[in-house]
């Protein structure tokens, strides 16, 4: 009973904010709560997804949840990677490095930073860009050396 009222609920603010204009789902990104959030993170216009990441309200949870979302548009991901306090967050850069929408720039420059275990992963893992297993097969070699 209750599942159905927040589902319910749910189905009424999305459909509010489908009936908004760009400029509207601006504004709203900027000052809306959690859930509002989560509903424009997967706004067709980048713009609106874009905006989300200034709420001042972003959480770092969310901040994960982004950078592992392959919907997340790359300029996103971009923008996450720009916010130092974010890129403080160990899952923000796995989730970074293992989405295959992050550009092949910014995934490679960070494997170095992940630990030796989830380079032993990355290293086998078949749906991250090659580029990626590559340097993480390098950088595993080079720890073993030592």
């Amino acid at each position: 009973m209750e599942e159905d009222r927040i589902l319910i609920r749910k189905q009424t603010i999305l459909q509010k904010i489908q009936k908004l204009s760009v400029s509207e789902k601006i504004h709203l990104a900027l000052r809306g709560g959690k859930e509002i959030r989560s509903i424009l993170l997967r706004d067709p216009n980048k713009e609106v997804v874009l905006t989300v990441l200034e709420n001042p309200k972003m959480t770092e949870t969310e901040i994960e949840l982004i950078s592992k979302s392959r919907s997340t548009p790359d300029e996103a991901l971009r923008k996450i990677t720009k916010k130092r306090e974010w890129m403080r967050n160990y899952n923000v850069i796995l989730g970074l490095v293992t989405n295959t929408k992050t550009p092949p720039g910014i995934s490679v420059a960070l494997v170095n930073e992940l630990k030796t275990r989830d380079l032993a992963i990355l290293e086998k893992n078949k749906n991250v860009i090659e580029g990626v297993r590559a340097t993480a097969k390098k950088i595993l070699r080079a720890r073993k050396a030592h």
